[in-house]
């Protein structure tokens, strides 16, 4: 009897967890979309002159950011 209690918590705790994933990586998706389809290009492009890590690929980003935005 006290193995299903037991059980029963664990899968109420586990299935919480995953919802909880699940709704991090939708806040994550939406902040990193949003930040893309606002961003300027010419700012990651005068970085990438400076030879800035990353910005290379920020620059991709804002470039494509419509696609990025639709796809997160």
């Amino acid at each position: 009897m006290y193995i299903y209690i037991i059980s029963g918590r664990c899968g109420l705790l586990l299935s919480l967890f995953i919802v909880f994933v699940f709704i991090l990586i939708g806040i994550t998706g939406d902040t990193v979309g949003l930040a893309a389809a606002t961003s300027n290009e010419k700012h990651f492009h005068a970085m990438a002159a400076k030879k800035i890590t990353g910005a290379k690929e920020a620059a991709f980003i804002a470039k494509k950011s419509s696609i990025i935005f639709q796809f997160i």
